[in-house]
């Protein structure tokens, strides 16, 4: 009888401890809390009205007709001078190949994928706006402006330009020595020295193995191709 007796005062002295901790460490609410808390409570049930910035936000969301306009106008201008500096970079990499022209050439290509690709993401906000046949033409033809599918990762992006470039350089520098020839001064005809040849000779077995000949330097890009 006494040991129950004193487990239960030593349960009773337990809970006592630890309701004085929750007191100590949480608080009593008093009566002001009680009355300030009160409205909030109650206030769950009662609409509330959206804010100004949430309805700004909300008529944001639709794009106007001269949003459109504004965009396109400023993609295009950009776009034309990178368009502008791609150009001249590859023609003075066609012209004079060289390890530092890939580089420049394959520069340029990553800045007009870049841009493109943000662009091309970017447009999908007017998806839904109703635009004028000129308009829709232009966003259309932006979203299939990159004969090359341009990854989002920059290093990869970077990969894909560079390897571009050097294939068209390895197109470009590649040479086919004829049979039965030798080559002049150790160098076999060029791409453009077998092209003048097409156009100019109608011997059957000379242009076949032009023809068959020049295949050759193509597979010297497969590993790249691949990639």
């Amino acid at each position: 009888m006494l040991r129950a007796d004193l487990r239960l005062w030593r349960e009773n002295i337990m809970r006592f401890i630890t309701a004085l901790l929750a007191v100590l460490l949480l608080g009593c609410p008093t009566q002001k809390d009680a009355a300030t808390k009160a409205p909030a409570a109650a206030s769950t049930d009662a609409p509330v009205a959206p804010s100004a910035g949430k309805a700004n936000s909300d008529k944001s969301a639709t794009p106007s007709m001269d949003e459109a306009k504004a965009f396109m106008d400023a993609t295009e201008k950009e776009l034309l001078q990178l368009w502008i500096n791609l150009e001249r970079t590859a023609w003075v990499k066609s012209t004079h190949i060289t390890h530092d022209t890939e580089i420049v050439s394959a520069a340029a290509e990553v800045a007009v994928m870049k841009f493109i690709s943000e662009k091309a993401r970017a447009s999908r906000r007017f998806e839904s706006l109703k635009m004028n046949d000129t308009l829709t033409r232009k966003f259309a033809l932006l979203k299939r402006a990159l004969t090359l599918p341009a990854p989002s990762d920059s290093k990869k992006r970077t990969e894909l330009a560079r390897t571009k470039t050097q294939m068209e350089s390895m197109y470009g520098k590649g040479t086919y020595c004829l049979k039965g020839t030798q080559a002049k001064d150790g160098k076999c005809p060029n791409l453009g020295d077998l092209s003048d040849m097409l156009a100019t000779k109608r011997d059957y077995d000379l242009l076949l193995d032009i023809w068959t000949g020049w295949r050759k330097v193509g597979a010297s890009m497969a590993d790249k191709y691949r990639r």
